[in-house]
């Protein structure tokens, strides 16, 4: 049930070379998939890191996704590709510096190095943020979309960054008044109504403070559990996460499509 309103991989043999379905690397993998590794420097020059895939149509608008306290996984990297077959050029960031892992105790630690260090993780977002508005493959209009712990970073981004549409599954953060005034707009978000990590009452001061800032906010809330747009976690919906994959593919077009 859903109620409103409320905040996707990867040919015979004549011998064995190089270029052997069998030996082909990940990359190779990857690219053949419809994904590009790539890595860019930032201004203190950290090299970073992410998966980039192209529509069939450019110049086209961007969309960012940020990934979930588990590490940048296969299925955040196969978004790029989702957002792509969207007509969007896709990229999916690794904050991260290609860690993944399954055990929960080590995704809390990573999070929280991640949080600790701001300036940091803020720094990787913005680059990316700043090398698609200068790539000619798009448009210059650019989306954030983030799962939970990557939810808060793209709100945070959106609030330092001229960003054109941002959505949240499942992940806020709390923040003074004038920081929620810097927030670059729309916000769509979508929650879950039996989430055991995101307690409703955050989300709820979330759209307080959106509301008496001024800021144009669409939240949906979907019967389910945290991560049911996630198919790698248990709590995995798959009618909810097809209703929110609808309503942020119209939400996006609607934000980024020139007029």
């Amino acid at each position: 049930m859903l109620t409103l309103p409320r905040r996707a991989v990867l040919t015979g043999l004549a011998s064995v070379s190089l270029t052997s379905p069998l030996l082909l690397s990940r990359r190779q993998a990857r690219a053949e998939a419809g994904l590009e590794p790539i890595s860019i420097k930032t201004p203190t020059g950290r090299t970073i890191t992410a998966v980039l895939s192209l529509p069939n149509v450019i110049p086209a608008p961007a969309v960012i996704t940020i990934h979930g306290a588990f590490g940048s996984s296969d299925w955040y990297k196969s978004l790029a590709r989702a957002f792509a077959q969207e007509g969007f050029v896709g990229l999916a960031v690794d904050l991260y510096d290609g860690e993944i892992t399954t055990d929960p105790a080590r995704a809390g630690a990573l999070r929280q190095a991640a949080t600790s260090d701001f300036n940091r993780t803020m720094e990787m977002l913005v680059s990316w943020i700043n090398w698609l508005k200068q790539d000619e493959r798009t448009n210059g209009r650019i989306g954030l979309v983030g799962y939970s712990f990557g939810a808060e970073w793209a709100l945070d981004a959106a609030m330092k960054v001229p960003i054109d549409a941002t959505v949240v599954y499942y992940g806020v953060i709390d923040a003074s008044l004038d920081a929620f005034r810097s927030l670059h707009e729309p916000v769509l978000g979508h929650f879950a109504e039996r989430d055991a990590m995101l307690p409703a009452s955050s989300v709820r001061r979330f759209e307080v403070k959106m509301r008496e800032a001024g800021k144009s906010l669409d939240l949906h809330w979907y019967a389910v559990e945290h991560s049911f747009a996630n198919p790698e976690q248990s709590g995995y919906d798959r009618q909810a996460a097809d209703a929110a994959w609808a309503r942020t593919s119209q939400f996006l077009h609607a934000s980024l499509d020139p007029t």
